[in-house]
């Protein structure tokens, strides 16, 4: 992209270092409430490309279907991948029972293998222990 380029960011989410390395490069990020606040301002133009976070489990242009913009907007390629956490929180009345249902879960699909066939469908190309 040219420098200069006004890319469409969502406003919190952290995005990869691959999206990152945009700025060094000239391009400008503009922030949006949500992804689908980033399509509609590229489908009226105000931007000269979005950055939306998707995954697996939604198809490709679910955002722009919810947006309404899937007819003016087309999605081009993949740009680096975000690795996820989850947090609970000590200060929360409910975050350390949170926390133990959340390790039970993980312990009941390990030992049941759905953790495995899990892993196997996301990571083919890596060998499970």
């Amino acid at each position: 992209m040219p420098p200069g380029s006004v890319v469409g960011i969502t406003r919190d989410y952290e995005y990869s270092a691959q999206v990152t390395a945009l700025q060094t490069s000239g391009v400008v990020f503009e922030n949006s409430l949500s992804d689908l606040t980033s399509l509609q301002k590229l489908a009226a133009r105000r931007f000269q490309v979005v950055l939306v976070m998707n995954n697996d489990l939604e198809v490709r242009n679910q955002k722009a279907k919810q947006s309404g913009t899937e007819d003016v907007v087309r999605f081009a390629f993949n740009c680096g991948v975000e690795n996820s956490t989850i947090g609970f929180s000590l200060a929360h009345p409910d975050g350390l029972r949170a926390l133990e249902m959340y390790d039970e879960g993980y312990r009941r699909i390990k030992a049941n293998g759905a953790l495995k066939d899990i892993h196997m469908r996301w990571f083919p190309s890596l060998h499970w222990p």
